[in-house]
């Protein structure tokens, strides 16, 4: 999922990037089918929830309304841009910041982070 890159000292490490996150929310938990490609609404929500954008300004009818317009089931890497876009747009949010607090939620775990 993550790349993995060499240092200079030889060793491996893993380099996370926006579309890796994307790539392991979209095959998270039981919903994830082998071959479907691009990310369902329920991964859409968890990530967002893990990433504690969802809030009294953000709610998941809002996702759910924004994710619709797709009409359908799973969206590519491309078309979440977009669906961030959108709702960056619908509720006047920064799309530089919600971006920043979705890389930064890290991969998906079974629960999202409580602090």
């Amino acid at each position: 999922m993550a790349k993995t890159t060499k240092e200079d000292d030889g060793e491996e490490v893993e380099v996370v990037t926006f579309e890796s996150l994307f790539d392991a929310y979209s095959n998270f938990g039981p919903n994830s089918a082998e071959g479907e490609v691009g990310i369902l609404l329920s991964q859409v929500d968890l990530w967002m929830k893990q990433a504690k954008l969802i809030d009294g300004n953000v709610t998941l009818t809002d996702t759910g309304m924004v994710f619709n317009k797709f009409k359908k089931r799973r969206i590519t890497l491309q078309e979440y841009e977009q669906f961030l876009l959108d709702l960056c747009e619908r509720k006047k949010l920064n799309i530089e910041d919600i971006k920043g607090k979705l890389f930064n939620a890290g991969m998906p775990t079974l629960a999202p982070k409580i602090a």
